[in-house]
């Protein structure tokens, strides 16, 4: 059995991602750890844990078969992404989690370290965003520098 999710804002209840999976606890614990090269859900992720909230997981669909999993989790992120949700997803084609296990990190942890270590720099974290397999451009990398700077989340 396969499931499809949808992580929500505590705050505004929007969508801000939707994935599959087959086991829903595990799938959980890896967004809260932030185990994936998506920036921009792991931001947000950070976000909410700097103000002590927790993300929701909520389960959309049960599917039985991957190749249906797979058309069914498209379904989904289209139909938030036309209800104007805040929808973080990088990849907009099917692709197995597997595949997705698989992707290199490339400089995320560095920057997820510096970000931990309560160190990081401006250019740093630019060049670690907008690296090839974060799926984040230099634009958008500067956009949610500025964003997490007035939130106060970085200095």
């Amino acid at each position: 059995m396969y499931f499809i999710y949808a992580l929500i804002d505590p705050r505004d209840k929007a969508v801000r991602y939707v994935g599959q999976t087959k086991d829903a606890y595990k799938r959980f614990l890896e967004h809260i750890n932030c185990s994936s090269s998506n920036f921009a859900k792991n931001a947000w992720i950070m976000e909410l844990r700097a103000l002590n909230k927790m993300v929701i997981m909520e389960t959309l669909e049960e599917v039985t078969n991957l190749e249906k999993t797979l058309e069914r989790e498209q379904y989904w992120i289209r139909h938030f992404q036309a209800g104007l949700h805040p929808v973080m997803n990088v990849h907009h084609k099917s692709i197995s989690r597997e595949c997705e296990e698989r992707a290199p990190q490339r400089d995320y942890g560095i920057a997820l370290s510096a970000w931990n270590a309560g160190n990081t720099s401006t250019r740093k974290l630019a060049a670690a965003l907008s690296t090839p397999g974060n799926h984040v451009g230099k634009d958008k990398a500067l956009q949610i520098i500025r964003e997490m700077r007035e939130k106060k989340l970085i200095s």
